[in-house]
């Protein structure tokens, strides 16, 4: 195990090396600014709900997922545009779709299904990173209760028009 080998190389003499921040962002006050107006203490839950489906998915896509990371635009500050919610955004990658039943309404429950277990898209189009990473090592590992849970939960998502 990983322990048991770190356990066997030779001890080092190294002081931890400071930060080295640029301005502003070596301010750690500003931070405390950040969190007043982004951060929502007890947003998720410890433990998954056990029904219905859609709660159970609301876990699974909020706090496990955390799709919204992702899926959800940025405003000037970088914290969440949560009145885009899931309406897709753009990053150094390119854009990330909306997924809110504005583009899911095409979509059957089995293809959203097939899409986050394969990465295939409805219309042969496939999953590029970062969501081929996501489907690979997340949702391709789900079990069918709790795939059929992040869809049924997708579907009680508002209709967003999202990023252009």
């Amino acid at each position: 195990d990983l322990w048991a080998y770190l356990k066997t190389l030779p001890a080092t003499r190294q002081a931890n090396k400071e930060h080295e921040l640029r301005f502003p962002y070596n301010l750690r006050i500003l931070v405390s600014g950040w969190k007043m107006m982004f951060f929502s203490p007890g947003a998720g839950s410890a433990t998954a709900p056990a029904a219905p489906p859609e709660a159970r998915g609301a876990y699974l896509v909020n706090v496990l997922g955390h799709c919204g990371e992702c899926h959800t635009p940025r405003n000037a500050l970088g914290g969440p545009d949560k009145s885009q919610l899931f309406a897709g955004a753009k990053i150094p990658e390119g854009k990330v779709p909306n997924i809110t039943p504005t583009r899911l309404k095409n979509w059957s429950d089995a293809e959203l299904k097939e899409y986050l277990t394969t990465g295939t898209a409805p219309n042969g189009d496939v999953a590029v990173d970062p969501m081929s990473e996501v489907i690979t090592n997340s949702t391709s590992k789900l079990n069918p209760a709790d795939l059929a849970a992040v869809v049924a939960y997708l579907r009680t998502l508002p209709a967003r028009e999202g990023v252009k």
